[in-house]
């Protein structure tokens, strides 16, 4: 298979090849919702080493709106970033959270 950008092949560019490289496979992640149950918590530890077995780029760990899932969202950020060794992105959800809230709790998952 032979990319075409704009009549050229990649590489086949006045650019620089450094300046247009992107990474040699498309990127590969997954997202995962924090656990609201004592028997999702444990279904969550049992399959993340699987997970992260396949080398992901990152793992995006989403947030309920109006905060529903926050400690859930932090406690599976912590984790990640304490026992795994791939990216963890916190998927951040700002709707009904004032500036102040907002900036709270960005700090928050910052630390």
């Amino acid at each position: 298979m032979v990319l075409v950008r704009a009549g050229h092949e990649i590489g086949d560019s006045p650019i620089e090849p450094e300046a247009t490289a992107g990474p040699a496979r498309p990127t590969f992640s997954f997202e995962l919702w924090p656990p609201r149950s004592p028997a999702a918590e444990e279904a969550l530890q049992a399959h993340l080493a699987r997970l992260v077995a396949v080398h992901p780029d990152f793992i995006s760990v989403t947030y309920g709106a109006n905060g529903s899932s926050r400690d859930g969202s932090l406690a599976v950020l912590r984790h990640l970033v304490e026992n795994t060794d791939v990216p963890p992105m916190a998927h951040f959800t700002a709707v009904g959270s004032t500036f102040a809230d907002a900036s709270q709790l960005l700090r928050e998952f910052m630390d």
